[in-house]
């Protein structure tokens, strides 16, 4: 596609920010191509364009900031939608929304992911549960 995006490919987000651009407040998203080559998007907030003069040298810094065409670019969030239809999440944990947020400086209100985890193991006769029509099974 003429804007550098892979039609029909699938992409991984690594990073969320806010910062500020040329409009203000701007939420942008770090992308990267699987295949890790020069095949980035190239329109606004990609490697080298002109909304990155309006991040400070710190901001830079503290984002590891560093344009190279291996397959990773940012782009902004409303970017991101016009261009992608479909988003599949894999959430590692609650851990890892709160690392998140914390780097793109967002401060929830509360928490909104939680976990369980219930350890053990099914031994039949003993733990095990099923339906009664197959008891031989559990």
């Amino acid at each position: 596609m003429p804007n550098g995006l892979v039609k029909g490919h699938a992409y991984s987000i690594t990073g969320m920010r806010i910062v500020n651009g040329p409009r203000g407040r701007t939420p942008i998203m770090r992308i990267r191509n699987p295949w890790g080559n020069e095949q980035e998007w190239n329109g606004p907030w990609s490697d080298d364009s002109r909304e990155w003069r309006s991040v400070s040298e710190q901001e830079k810094r503290e984002m590891g900031l560093v344009f190279s065409h291996d397959g990773e670019f940012w782009m902004s969030f409303d970017d991101f939608m016009r261009n992608f239809e479909k988003m599949e999440i894999c959430n590692l944990g609650p851990d890892v929304m709160d690392e998140i947020n914390q780097k793109a400086g967002i401060h929830p209100s509360q928490n909104t992911w939680s976990t369980c985890t219930h350890e053990g193991s099914w031994i039949r006769n003993q733990t095990a549960g099923g339906c009664r029509n197959y008891i031989r099974m559990y």
